[in-house]
């Protein structure tokens, strides 16, 4: 499977795109598709919109995913996802017993598909372990993508902190949110990319 994880502070102040031409784009993300991406930049002449395929796309940066499309979030959300966060709290089911008695899988980060899902550490493995960290998961069959890079992971009954995951309709791209302590870290996910940045 492809995939990407990047990290993007919100204290960077322009979201950036790399190409696999090895060119950089500074701006703003103005919208986002299946297949492509509009950035809105700076030239001498005003701002300019390009729209780039995500096939030429290495990686992206992005300075603050909800200042972008605070709207479009929710309006993307499918109707059923939400009821089905409200159902019951975060568990292990499904889980393979390795995981399952100290990890729990968010269910604000489950994909429109059921397929993908990022799960965080018990508080007690989180208090006991050196090694505790949040995970992107395929959930059938089970398997690890990959472990998010945050500075301190969310953990079960984390004193002020959240773990959210905006996906796209069919499943493909996710934009991971972990706030905790002060910090809000993003995290980039893409099966059409190979790529891993830190921003």
């Amino acid at each position: 499977m492809i995939f990407t994880l990047s990290v993007a502070i919100y204290s960077v102040s322009a979201d950036t795109i790399l190409l696999k031409s090895g060119e950089t784009l500074k701006g703003q993300i103005a919208s986002e598709s299946d297949l492509s991406v509009t950035i809105s930049t700076e030239t001498s002449t005003g701002k300019t919109d390009k729209t780039i395929a995500k096939s030429e796309i290495v990686g992206m940066t992005l300075s603050s995913p909800a200042e972008n499309k605070p709207e479009a979030v929710a309006a993307e959300t499918p109707s059923g996802h939400e009821e089905s966060e409200e159902e019951g709290e975060d568990s292990s089911a499904g889980l393979p017993d390795k995981y399952a008695k100290n990890y729990l899988i968010a269910r604000s980060t489950i994909s429109p598909n059921k397929k993908f899902a990022v799960i965080y550490p018990t508080d007690d493995y989180y208090q006991s372990s050196d090694n505790a960290k949040d995970y992107l998961v395929t959930l059938q069959p089970f398997s690890i993508l990959g472990a998010l890079q945050a500075e301190e992971p969310y953990f079960q009954h984390q004193s002020h902190g959240e773990l959210s995951a905006e996906w796209s309709d069919d499943s493909s791209v996710a934009l991971i949110t972990l706030d905790g302590s002060g910090v809000r870290e993003t995290f980039f996910w893409s099966n059409f990319i190979m790529a891993s940045q830190v921003g």
